[in-house]
């Protein structure tokens, strides 16, 4: 038994933030809702972010800028449906921020936006918000961790 606790301690231990979910409405069940954009972040560094809900998919690098602030960056496609079929995945810029996420408190955080940087147009695909971009209510919106909704 005692081998059992000291082995548990030195097991790893799970961040906060691996655990950490931020969703553009934490209503998921409200039928008047459109916007699912989420973030969850996977620890290392990574979150994988739902940008389209069955269509777009990808995992992002974190790179913190402040205390409160980090600008998130593609790494590679997860789950990728009709929607983001047209992208060419492999000319989308692994250094031109997707987003910027700035937390005000433990439960609301500002996102903005950016999109997907294609280096060979020289420009940001899937930039909007809303019905023809990310599923969020604009490029500049408040995302929550529904923990503390």
């Amino acid at each position: 038994m005692k081998w059992l606790i000291v082995f548990c301690m030195l097991l790893p231990s799970v961040s906060i933030a691996s655990l950490l979910e931020l969703k553009a409405s934490c209503d998921r069940d409200n039928a008047q809702n459109i916007n699912f954009f989420s973030i969850v972040f996977i620890g290392d560094g990574g979150a994988r972010v739902e940008v389209n809900t069955n269509q777009i998919y990808v995992v992002a690098k974190e790179v913190k800028v402040s205390k409160e602030s980090s600008d998130f960056f593609f790494d590679k496609t997860d789950s990728i449906g009709l929607a983001g079929a047209n992208i060419n995945w492999g000319d989308v810029s692994k250094q031109n921020p997707m987003f910027t996420l700035h937390k005000l408190n433990d439960r609301d955080y500002v996102i903005h936006w950016y999109g997907f940087f294609d280096e060979k147009k020289g420009e940001y695909l899937w930039s909007n918000a809303g019905e023809k971009g990310a599923d969020l209510y604009s490029q500049r919106s408040i995302i929550q961790n529904c923990q503390h909704y």
